[in-house]
C-alpha cells in the first residue's frame, strides 16, 4: 500500500488537541522586565561575576553547566494525588558547551535562490527533475491499477487492513481507469533546475502571489518530489499563511521504514542518548547507529553551506520484515555555540497567533531529516528562521535547583487535568484513573519567544525544556479492566514544560510567550 501512496502523492497530517490547564507560575511575561533581568552581572557559584552586553568580556568565564551548578544527570521520582501521579525523571540534562548564553532578536526567514540552489544539487545529485504538471501517464495509471489490483488479492496484505480500507481499493481503480482514458501516452515537462518562480493562488475569490516549484524525478530510480511554497506579503498579512516550507521525498523511504507513518507495524522508537541506545537493543539487524545518523546529518547541511544547522535528537523506524532502519533526525538553529529547541509538534503554535487575525500568524521553525546508511531520503524545513542581531551576549540565569523546582510543581498543574474524567467517559461506575510522567531529557538551549509590541521580529532566549511521555491509566472499579491513554508518545518532539531560564515563567508553547 505505501507505493501507491507515493504514486497517487497522498500527503498526511496528524494534529494533536490537548486541554488548557491553569497556570501557577505564568508571570505577566513583560520583555523589558525580562531584558532587564537578564543583563545583570552574573555571580555564580564558582564566583565569577561577569559582565553583559555586547561588549562584555567572556574569555574568563567558568563553564555554563560549571557556574550554575548543573548536574550531568537527573534520577528522582516526584509523586501527588496519593500516589496517583507519578513523574519519573531519568535524564542526561544538556547545557551548551559555552561560557555564556546570548539572547537573539529573530525575524521571519525565507530561503534565497542561492540557499534553494545549494539544496537542490545536495539532493537530486545530478537527477534530472521536471515541473510537476500533477499528471501521470497511461503507463503509470495502468502499473498502479495492476499493483492495488494484485495487493487487493494478496490474503496476507488483506488480512492487515480494515474493512475501510479494503473498501476504498476498488474506488482507487475505478478512479484511475477513468483517468487512464484521457491520460497522455508522455508528460511534456520542463526541466527544474530549482529556480524560484511564481506561482499564483487563488482562494475565496482573492488572488494571492507565491513563489517556489513541486519538481519530480521521471528516471527508473527512487522517486524525488521536491516542493518549495514562499508567501508572498500580501498572504502573509492576510493570516492565512503557514509560512515558508520546503520539503523533499525520496520514495526510497518506503524500503526502510521511512517515518513509520505508512505502516502501522512499523514501531517509532525516540532514541534517549543517541550513543548508548538501549531502546534498540532487541533489533540485532542495526548497524547504523542513531549517533552515525546524526553525525551523517549535520554533515549533509555543513556540505549543503548550512554548517548552522545541527541534529538535535533523533527517533528509530526499525524495519523487521526487511531487515532495515531509517531515522528521523529533528534538527535546530545553532546560534553562538548554541543550540535550538525543536518544537515539532508545536507547528499548529507559534508566536504572533491570533485567532481574531488581529496579527499575522508566525510559525515556529521546524526541521526534520529522514536519513539511512544510503543518505537522506527526506527533508522538511518549515518557517526558517533569519538571524538578526545580538540583543546580549551574556544572559543572568535562574539557578538550577530553582528551575527544577518549579519544574515539578508545575507539572501537576498542567498534567492533572487528564485526570479530570469527561463524563461521557463514564460507564455505570467512576474510572479511577492513574498518570505516569517519563521525562527522559531535560534541555537549556535558545528558543523564541514573542518580543512586546512587536509582531515582526521575537527573541531566542534561553529556556529549560523537559521532554518526555505522559500515560493515563483509567480502571473500571467494576470488572477492573484497565485502558491507557497517551497524552505525549515521543519523547524527542515538543517539551511537556517549557521553563524560561531567566525569570522562571512557565511559556505557552501555542502563544509563544
Amino acid at each position: 500500500m505505501k507505493r501507491i501512496f507515493v504514486l497517487l502523492l497522498a500527503v498526511l497530517l496528524l494534529l494533536a488537541c490537548v486541554p488548557t490547564p491553569e497556570k501557577e507560575f505564568v508571570t505577566h511575561k513583560d520583555t523589558d522586565e525580562m531584558l532587564a533581568k537578564a543583563a545583570e552581572p552574573v555571580e555564580d557559584a564558582v564566583g565569577f561575576a561577569g559582565g553583559t552586553g555586547p561588549t562584555g568580556a567572556l574569555s574568563e568565564a567558568p563553564h555554563i553547566r560549571e557556574r550554575y551548578e548543573i548536574p550531568e544527570r537527573l534520577n528522582e521520582t516526584v509523586t501527588e494525588a496519593d500516589g496517583h501521579f507519578t513523574v519519573n525523571i531519568d535524564a542526561i540534562v544538556e547545557v551548551p558547551d559555552t561560557a555564556a548564553i546570548p539572547i537573539i532578536r529573530v525575524e521571519r526567514g525565507t530561503f534565497t535562490q542561492e540557499e534553494v540552489t545549494r539544496l537542490f544539487r545536495a539532493l537530486t545529485e545530478g537527477r534530472t527533475l521536471y515541473h510537476d504538471s500533477r499528471q501521470m501517464t497511461k503507463s503509470q495509471i495502468a502499473e498502479a491499477i495492476a499493483q492495488l489490483e494484485s495487493e487487493l488479492n494478496d490474503p496476507a496484505l488483506r488480512a492487515e487492513l480494515n474493512a475501510e480500507d479494503l473498501s476504498m481499493i476498488p474506488e482507487w481503480i475505478a478512479d484511475l481507469k477513468e483517468r487512464w482514458q484521457t491520460a497522455p501516452d508522455e508528460l511534456n515537462e520542463d526541466v527544474c533546475d530549482g529556480t524560484i518562480g511564481v506561482m499564483p493562488l487563488e482562494d475565496d475569490g482573492k488572488t494571492y502571489t507565491r513563489y517556489g516549484f513541486q519538481a519530480v524525478s521521471r528516471d527508473e530510480q527512487p522517486r524525488i518530489i521536491f516542493h518549495l511554497t514562499i508567501p508572498g506579503q500580501e498572504e502573509i498579512m492576510s493570516h492565512r499563511l503557514e509560512d515558508t516550507l520546503l520539503t523533499y521525498m525520496n520514495s526510497r523511504s518506503l524500503l526502510t521504514g521511512g517515518e513509520g507513518d505508512g505502516d502501522l507495524h512499523t514501531p517509532k522508537i525516540a532514541i534517549a542518548d543517541p550513543q548508548n541506545p538501549a531502546e534498540l537493543a532487541e533489533y540485532s539487524f542495526i548497524t547504523y547507529t542513531p549517533a552515525q545518523a546524526m553525525a551523517d546529518t549535520d554533515t549533509f547541511f555543513a556540505a549543503a553551506g548550512f554548517p548552522e544547522i545541527r541534529a538535535d535528537s533523533v527517533i528509530c523506524y526499525p524495519d523487521a520484515k526487511s531487515g532495515q532502519c531509517g531515522y528521523r533526525v529533528n534538527c535546530v538553529h545553532a546560534v553562538a555555540g548554541v543550540f535550538g529547541s525543536y518544537l515539532g509538534h508545536m507547528r499548529s503554535g507559534g508566536i504572533s497567533v491570533d485567532v481574531s487575525g488581529f496579527a499575522p500568524r508566525w510559525m515556529y521553525e521546524v526541521i526534520s531529516v529522514c536519513i539511512d546508511e544510503q543518505g537522506v531520503y527526506e527533508l522538511s524545513w518549515y518557517a526558517p528562521l533569519a538571524v538578526k542581531e545580538t540583543v546580549l551576549e551574556q544572559t543572568n540565569l535562574l539557578p538550577f535547583d530553582e528551575i527544577l523546582e518549579r519544574f515539578k510543581k508545575q507539572i501537576w498543574i498542567e498534567e492533572k487535568p487528564w485526570l479530570i474524567l469527561d463524563e461521557s467517559l463514564v460507564v455505570e461506575s467512576d474510572y479511577p484513573s492513574d498518570m505516569r510522567v517519563k521525562i527522559t531529557r531535560v534541555k537549556l538551549g535558545l528558543q523564541r519567544v514573542m518580543e512586546k509590541n512587536k509582531f515582526d521580529s521575537g527573541l531566542l532566549v534561553p529556556v529549560w525544556n523537559f521532554y518526555g511521555t505522559a500515560v493515563t491509566t483509567r480502571t473500571n472499579v467494576k470488572t477492573r479492566e484497565t485502558y491507557e491513554e497517551s497524552h505525549h508518545n515521543y519523547a524527542s518532539d515538543s517539551p511537556l514544560l517549557s521553563i524560561n531560564a531567566i525569570d522562571g515563567s512557565i511559556i505557552d508553547l501555542n502563544k509563544g510567550y
